[in-house]
């Protein structure tokens, strides 16, 4: 019913849920860690093939640094 469309009213918006989180193994040198972790960071914020690979791959924009929190 297309016409009730602007009959609804957001009353509430969930704070985004991560799909895939990643873990780094504490064991692994601190050098890699940070290797992985901006590689990770950083993909799909650069040229637009990167960010067609991830959309067309796995419907993503790109990742997010997470807390424990």
């Amino acid at each position: 019913m297309p016409e009730k469309f602007s009959d609804i009213r957001i009353v509430w918006t969930s704070p985004l849920i991560p799909l895939d989180p990643l873990v780094i193994r504490n064991k692994m040198p601190e050098t890699t860690r940070k290797a992985v972790r901006e590689f990770f960071y950083s993909y799909g914020k650069g040229s637009q093939q990167e960010k067609d690979n991830l959309m067309k791959l796995f419907k993503l924009s790109g990742f997010k640094a997470s807390t424990h929190a």
